[in-house]
């Protein structure tokens, strides 16, 4: 079983979900509205990791766009 992170664009606002223990993810699903990207993790250490990394690279984007 894998964890999943999928970072997304729901009504112009910015999500990030995390999916745990499972095997695939349906991406056709409204609920994830504008993909931004998905990732594939192992362990939960990788997702924490992830995680940070992926709100480090948002605070970034947003200063940048300030």
């Amino acid at each position: 079983m894998s964890h999943f992170v999928i970072e997304y664009s729901y009504d112009g606002c910015y999500m990030m979900e995390t999916l745990m223990g499972v095997e695939d993810v349906d991406l056709s699903e409204k609920r994830f509205g504008e993909l931004m990207g998905v990732w594939e993790c192992s362990t939960m250490e990788e997702v924490k990791i992830l995680h940070e990394h992926l709100r480090e690279m948002r605070r970034e984007r947003s200063s940048k766009q300030a």
